[in-house]
């Protein structure tokens, strides 16, 4: 993992590097440093989300639960982006584990809980939508 991480806020799908972070320590000299929004910019972010939604419906759902069902294997399998650099699944589970001092078995059997959850969306829509169609 490298010394240091820089996760930026997505804001409509865009990156953006926000004045107001948290530097947390990951330990062994390495910190994470996440980018917050603050209340006013969630609100401007809200006065656009009619098109953020327009662009999602424009999306077919079958569409939708395909990406859902590859970034299950990339989430597990798959050297990943996150922030300003790329960390494989372990490194995931080094950080996840060294932020909330989870064992990593823990870190890894969530991540296989995601996965599951993921990969099985269009299961878990057949199920809350009695299997209506996509």
């Amino acid at each position: 993992m490298n010394k240091a991480m820089n996760i930026p806020i997505l804001r409509l799908g865009r990156e953006y590097t926000s004045y107001d972070r948290v530097e947390l320590d990951l330990g062994g000299g390495e910190t994470l440093t996440t980018h917050t929004a603050n209340p006013g910019l969630i609100r401007r972010d809200l006065l656009q989300i009619a098109k953020a939604k327009a662009a999602l419906d424009a999306i077919p759902a079958d569409t939708l639960a395909n990406y859902c069902e590859q970034a299950a294997e990339l989430f597990l399998h798959a050297d990943l982006p996150c922030g300003d650099a790329v960390h494989s699944p372990q490194q995931y589970v080094e950080a996840l584990s060294a932020l909330t001092r989870l064992p990593h078995t823990l870190v890894r059997m969530n991540m296989g809980k995601i996965h599951a959850a993921m990969s099985k969306v269009r299961m878990v829509i057949d199920g809350l939508t009695r299997n209506m169609p996509l």
